[in-house]
């Protein structure tokens, strides 16, 4: 296990966890001054825990700048958000929920950045022991040992759209799995449905899945050449203090050093 500098501090903050960076390893970055340095508070859902802990640390390495990181599922950050948190940067798993923040004039649209590509994956409850195809998966969605398929809705979500788009692309939306489906009203439903024994299947971004545990199953990468691209994308906030330095972390995550961490997290 990678050590952590002891000026790591970990605060939970209601359903997230907030991470501070600032102890003095995180200072001796190349031209780094703790008199001047300066601290930016940054969120992100907490699927991208370990990969956005990674960025930060080589960003305040690199910079002597210091990160708080506030990390929490997607739907409390957008509620936070909209009750006046007061964060310099975001970042998203859907790209969408960006632009939704610069269509409300909450964030500045000439930030916006694609920081990394979601990752469409089946999750598989342990109490199916049915061997799926690892090239294609979706393929066994037929068989009769499969149920029930939980998806978020497509009418309503950018995940459900890209499954849909999986699932047709593959020519695996006949009657025979549309009549499987359970559909969820977002992603943390779809993870509930497949943790209550509701579904054998669920299909789920990455990120989601990460985030919501899912204990015990089985998780098999869907082909990208099936479904439209997910990107994933941050903004820095309209009532941010330290823009400049906000969208210096922006660019540093898109840079080739931050997008190297975000595949190595699967990303």
């Amino acid at each position: 296990m990678r050590s952590i500098a002891t000026g790591l501090v970990l605060l939970f903050l209601g359903c997230g966890v907030a991470v501070s960076m600032s102890g003095p390893y995180y200072g001796a970055g190349a031209g780094a001054d703790d008199a001047v340095a300066v601290e930016i508070s940054v969120a992100a859902p907490a699927g991208l825990n370990a990969a956005m802990t990674d960025v930060a640390r080589a960003f305040e390495s690199k910079t002597g700048s210091h990160v708080h990181l506030t990390l929490v599922d997607s739907d409390t950050l957008y509620s936070q958000i909209r009750s006046g948190g007061t964060f310099d940067a975001v970042f998203f798993t859907d790209m969408r929920d960006v632009r939704r923040l610069i269509a409300a004039h909450a964030a500045v649209g000439a930030s916006l950045t694609e920081y990394a590509r979601d990752e469409l994956v089946m999750c598989i409850s342990p109490t199916v022991r049915f061997q799926f195809p690892p090239g294609n998966p979706l393929l066994a969605l037929r068989d009769k040992t499969i149920s029930h398929i939980a998806i978020a809705d497509p009418q309503k979500t950018n995940s459900g759209k890209v499954v849909e788009a999986a699932l047709k692309t593959d020519r695996d939306y006949d009657l025979a799995v549309r009549r499987k489906l359970l559909i969820g009203k977002d992603n943390s439903e779809v993870a509930q449905f497949l943790e209550h024994g509701d579904a054998d299947v669920a299909l789920l971004p990455m990120t989601a899945a990460r985030a919501s545990g899912l204990w015990g199953a089985r998780v098999i990468p869907i082909s990208p050449r099936l479904y439209p691209p997910i990107r994933m994308g941050a903004v820095v906030m309209m009532r941010s203090k330290r823009r400049a330095e906000a969208l210096e972390f922006l660019k540093f995550a898109a840079s080739p050093d931050g997008r190297k961490i975000f595949r190595a997290d699967g990303f």
